[in-house]
């Protein structure tokens, strides 16, 4: 799973996973949540995948899912992964 680099009252976090690290916020707003999705680049999308089992082990990640990766015909290859607030997260690896 990733290292929590800090957190702030229970509230935000940053999570280390290499050398790469994202901020996670503890809110949730329903109509938000069901209309949002967020797309990012990554070099090695197995690795990610490997990485994203662990955290859907891990009791602080419940409800952390995905539905394993897609070589789209655009030549992208896609993990879609659904955090626990239902936002769709598109981990993305160009090919090539």
């Amino acid at each position: 799973g990733g290292e929590i680099t800090f957190e702030y009252e229970d509230q935000v976090a940053g999570v280390r996973f290499g050398d790469d690290e994202i901020l996670v916020q503890n809110r949730y707003v329903k109509e938000w949540a069901e209309n949002f999705m967020l797309q990012i680049g990554v070099r090695d999308l197995s690795g990610w995948a490997e990485k994203l089992e662990s955290m859907a082990a891990d009791e602080r990640f419940v409800g952390l899912r995905h539905k394993g990766s897609v070589d789209e015909p655009w030549g992208q290859r896609i993990l879609y992964v659904f955090e626990p607030g239902g936002v769709l997260v598109q981990l993305v690896e160009e090919r090539g």
